[in-house]
């Protein structure tokens, strides 16, 4: 189906701002395109061994935090909506429906 909503800028935000102000400078672009694609701890391996110190645990946090703060700001991309309520319909004429289900819990 695509992506519905793009929240990759936030997510490189909120790790490149936590990992500057821990003493790691980095821009976004730079962290693209160093870590796209790799999983956190890969990345924050990587860094930590560069750096040639452990980040404060409490970066993880911070890094949530900026991250959901971020997330109530995300609007849908153009069309997606659309293209939801589309896989829906085509996913709950497919759903035989039986008493008590919620085809929204039950999406496949």
């Amino acid at each position: 189906m695509g992506v519905l909503v793009d929240s990759e800028p936030i997510i490189n935000r909120a790790h490149t701002e936590v990992l500057t102000a821990c003493g790691y400078p980095i821009t976004e672009k730079v962290l693209v395109e160093r870590f796209c694609g790799m999983s956190d701890p890969d990345m924050l391996e990587i860094v930590e061994r560069e750096w040639g110190r452990a980040l404060p645990a409490s970066d993880a946090e911070h890094v949530g935090l900026m991250i959901e703060a971020g997330f109530h700001q995300l609007a849908p991309i153009e069309g997606s909506c659309r293209s939801a309520r589309f896989a829906d319909t085509a996913h709950l004429r497919r759903v035989e429906q039986q008493p008590g289900t919620d085809p929204v819990r039950n999406w496949r």
